[in-house]
């Protein structure tokens, strides 16, 4: 009887839910795939729209341009290929092996764990004129081994949160166009994403920093630049694949469409039809400034990066003869017979493609090609189905 009372009283707890568990890096939580997409149709179009030069250039980046270091937490990729931009990616313990020279950019999703040989390769590509991205917890991995003396992690990592940021150097190219159309703005930190200090002011530039996220986690900058030989480098707190933002004002809780108007379109806009045509319209703004700010950075940088020259080979191959080379841009593929386009890998039809289409790919995932018709329509396919 005792027993019997005793279980009826832990009966509320027993049934009680769980407390939800701070999500880690790595976790998945794409909370704003939507609003990724539809940023990258809205950026794409203003850069056609306003700057017109930096477009072409955008649209001349090629797989050979673009080398992504897959990471564990981050997943640039998938902004990239919501951004039609073409990359090539290596595995993270592959990159001392990989011939890199050639590409323009080198972009390190977090965690960064290259290792040693890997740190080697990124500093001589830096130094000879490439451009290096990372993100997170790269600073550790990567850039304190690298290029030591100019920045450094401060041991205290965040919580998953949302701060408010502000542009310290506004006329730097990298941050063109990158905050937009609201009174506060705002950057998302993974839960342990890694705040950084800078050791050299007179060398490294910090771009955005954040005052809130100075009183919480005792550092203030959210992004950096700085050169090293004939390279430069540019490091973020947190990731470029935004996974979360936060509604914070009566402005961030309007529509994708009152965002659009912020950045310029008029109601019948195509860019503006494109997001009713596909959903998308109805997003929170706060949401679609959180992806939208973090994918005209990356777009920034690769502009920037396609302005300058191209990296100059090493003067010897350090790469063993054995070791494959990382693939080189495919520029077009051809159908071998009839397929249908898919909205992803394993994704939902989007159209038939007939046999011999010409088409561009993009990007390659587990036997899965992203590619683009002449007309614009882009999508997945299996890499089985097309000759190269």
């Amino acid at each position: 009887m005792h027993r019997l009372a005793l279980s009826l009283l832990l009966l509320p707890f027993l049934l009680a839910p769980l407390p939800e568990a701070a999500p880690q890096q790595g976790e998945s939580r794409d909370g704003l795939s939507d609003a990724n997409r539809a940023a990258a149709i809205l950026l794409r179009e203003r850069l056609r729209r306003d700057r017109p030069d930096d477009y072409d250039r955008f649209c001349r980046i090629g797989r050979r341009d673009v080398l992504v270091v897959r990471g564990r937490y981050d997943r640039v990729e998938r902004v990239l290929e919501e951004l039609q931009v073409p990359y090539t990616a290596v595995a993270p313990e592959d990159l001392a092996r990989a011939r890199i020279d050639g590409h323009r950019a080198l972009i390190v999703n977090c965690p960064g764990e290259i290792g040693d040989a890997g740190v080697r390769v990124v500093r001589r590509f830096v130094e000879r004129g490439g451009f290096l991205f990372s993100t997170d917890w790269a600073v550790l991995n990567v850039l304190e081994p690298a290029f030591p003396g100019t920045v450094r992690y401060t041991g205290r990592p965040t919580r998953d949160d949302v701060v408010a940021i502000r542009i310290v150097r506004p006329e730097e190219m990298l941050l063109r166009h990158v905050l937009t159309g609201a009174d506060r703005h705002l950057w998302w930190l993974e839960n342990k994403s890694y705040p950084f200090t800078v050791l050299d002011p007179r060398r490294v530039d910090v771009l955005i920093e954040s005052d809130e996220m100075r009183e919480k986690y005792g550092a203030g900058p959210v992004a950096a630049a700085f050169s090293a030989g004939r390279g430069r480098v540019v490091h973020i707190v947190s990731h470029f694949y935004l996974q979360r933002g936060e509604l914070r004002t009566e402005r961030d809780r309007l529509s994708a469409r009152a965002f659009a108007g912020d950045l310029g379109f008029a109601p019948g806009a195509p860019a503006v039809r494109e997001l009713a045509e596909k959903g998308l319209a109805d997003l929170p703004a706060g949401e679609m400034r959180s992806a939208y700010s973090a994918q005209q950075f990356l777009a920034n940088l690769l502009v920037t990066a396609m302005r300058a020259e191209r990296p100059e080979p090493p003067p010897a191959d350090p790469v063993s003869p054995e070791s494959p080379p990382v693939r080189p841009d495919a520029p077009s593929a051809l159908t071998v017979r009839e397929v249908t386009l898919r909205d992803g890998p394993e994704g939902g039809a989007l159209k038939t493609l007939p046999a011999g289409l010409p088409l561009r790919v993009l990007a390659e995932r587990d036997g899965w090609l992203m590619v683009v018709t002449r007309a614009g329509t882009t999508g997945w396919l299996r890499a089985a189905d097309v000759a190269l």
